[in-house]
């Protein structure tokens, strides 16, 4: 046994690596890893991961939707009262300073009237969507996994007056994009709420066409088609709306 070691150790001291062949194998060695560390793009994964679990959660408060819709005959909407800028969404807030800041996504997140409450990683307490809860039709209102204070991505809720439809939207990321789900999309237009798409509507709307959503996250609300900007295409999904009710 001890010749055996002997030898090896013999061998080892013969035929050891030089300095530079160290060096090589440590560079190649981190070339490789490098390279596999792009190829995974952990930080992409998590994004993929993160808007994937939005769309689930936008599709549960969907299949609640319908779901209490035939149970009642309609969406709900009973706290649609604020006449300016209403917004429900799963920061807490609810309703905005007037009707041009309506659900805007900025620095604040939507809504930023004086006492109301501090915006988190929740649903008001009046939320049009806790009926959902009350009633058993879901167990729980989903929020954005990006957690507490997360103001740029949020899930929001916008029912018509009388509960015939709603516009339900989350915010993906990268690229910064709105996912919608809803019975009438134009909703997002009628920032006064007062059920018909104005002339002047129509016009703040036009305003962020050719803006980068990255930029101008505001904007996020005439990206019709979900690209991730709001291009000609966006503008022509929502010029015909102009002077016509929102859930006709």
């Amino acid at each position: 046994m001890l010749r055996f070691i002997d030898r090896f150790r013999l061998f080892i001291g013969k035929k050891g690596f030089t300095l530079l062949e160290v060096l090589i194998v440590i560079s190649i060695t981190a070339i490789i890893a490098g390279m596999i560390f792009v190829t995974l793009n952990p930080l992409k994964r998590f994004q993929e991961g993160r808007n994937a679990r939005r769309i689930t959660d936008l599709m549960q408060i969907r299949r609640a939707l319908e779901i209490y819709n035939v149970d009642v005959g309609g969406y709900p909407f009973s706290n649609f009262t604020a006449p300016n800028g209403y917004c429900d969404s799963s920061l807490g807030w609810f309703q905005s300073n007037s009707p041009s800041d309506h659900c805007y996504i900025g620095p604040l997140g939507p809504g930023s009237n004086p006492g109301q409450p501090v915006p988190g990683d929740y649903w008001y307490s009046t939320s049009n969507l806790q009926p959902l809860v009350v009633n058993g039709h879901i167990s729980r209102l989903p929020t954005d996994p990006s957690g507490a204070g997360a103001k740029t991505h949020y899930y929001m809720y916008k029912p018509c007056k009388d509960g015939r439809g709603y516009l339900l939207r989350g915010v993906l990321e990268n690229p910064l994009r709105p996912h919608w789900v809803f019975t009438h999309q134009n909703l997002m237009m009628d920032k006064d709420n007062n059920g018909t798409i104005t002339a002047g509507e129509l016009t703040a709307y036009k305003t962020c066409e050719g803006a980068n959503l990255s930029t101008f996250p505001e904007c996020i609300h005439a990206d019709w088609d979900g690209d991730g900007d709001v291009d000609i295409a966006d503008t022509a999904l929502g010029a015909p709306f102009a002077g016509k009710a929102t859930c006709s």
